[in-house]
């Protein structure tokens, strides 16, 4: 038995919050068919929360979205927030440089998760959110983190995609085609996608390493009939490489200010770009 009371207003946000989170746009009407929460205590909690950072109105007006803050929720280290801390800034400024509909993932368990985007409703045929989980593999943003990542990761995330049934899986299970194309993406320093998953759309993506190691990823996508996968690479590629390496310099610094313990270094490759 609990020794306090419940705080019922505490309770009352966090349900919103879930609601919002799950909706991925929600309206207050919306959150009132799922709690029954009058109105204007929803009005209110969603005002709290917007200050508190944890929710956003959408791009459009039209509703409300669950902010990358709330993804300081799901861990106790801290990292993507850390990550975000450090890397929002350079990527902001990088968005504004290319245009083109830009998203900032890291690794979670069997996916990639969708840390930061600068999509806005409607301007692609695949609308992608904060907190959208995307299949490693089948994805720029997957493979060019898992070319980077710490060795035991490697070999862990493919074992647990190894057991998948997911159609999107199944390259884990021939491992010398999915290393061929893991060594390919190694020696380019980045990923890309010509229209595999969806035909209308091409994407480049790049690690942002730490002491070496990939630690979060990135892309830029663009439709395929507005350019070729070489013009992709050959538009994108120079402004990413410039801003992965600021991202992860910044990262470093961090680390080193708290002494922390370092990898061997490994660095960006130079070549094919």
């Amino acid at each position: 038995m609990p020794v306090y009371q419940p705080i019922n207003a505490l309770l009352r946000g966090l349900e919103v919050l879930k609601v919002v989170n799950r909706l991925r746009v929600a309206t207050v009407g919306d959150v009132h068919r799922e709690t029954g929460y009058p109105k204007s205590s929803i009005v209110r909690i969603l005002e709290t929360l917007i200050e508190a950072g944890y929710v956003s109105t959408s791009p459009d007006g039209r509703g409300y979205v669950a902010t990358a803050r709330t993804l300081q929720l799901a861990t106790s280290t801290g990292i993507h927030a850390e990550l975000l801390e450090v890397a929002l800034p350079l990527l902001r400024e990088f968005q504004r440089e290319v245009v083109w509909p830009s998203d900032f993932a890291c690794f979670d368990t069997d996916a990639m998760v969708i840390l930061e985007t600068s999509r806005q409703p409607g301007t692609l045929s695949v609308n992608r959110m904060v907190g959208d989980r995307l299949p490693v593999l089948q994805t720029a943003l997957g493979r060019a983190y898992l070319a980077f990542c710490q060795p035991a990761e490697h070999e862990a995330v493919i074992a647990r995609l190894r057991t998948s049934t997911a159609p999107e899986d199944r390259l884990a299970r021939n491992s010398a085609a999915l290393e061929a194309e893991l060594a390919k993406v190694r020696k380019l320093g980045y990923a890309i996608n010509d229209g595999h998953t969806l035909p209308q759309i091409r994407a480049i993506a790049m690690p942002i390493l730490c002491e070496g190691y990939a630690v979060a990823s990135f892309n830029v996508i663009s439709i395929a009939k507005a350019m070729t996968i070489d013009e992709v690479v050959d538009h994108f590629g120079p402004p990413m490489r410039r801003t992965a390496q600021a991202i992860s310099t910044a990262l470093e610094k961090r680390k080193s200010s708290k002494r922390l313990p370092q990898h061997s270094q490994r660095g960006y490759p130079r070549h094919g770009l």
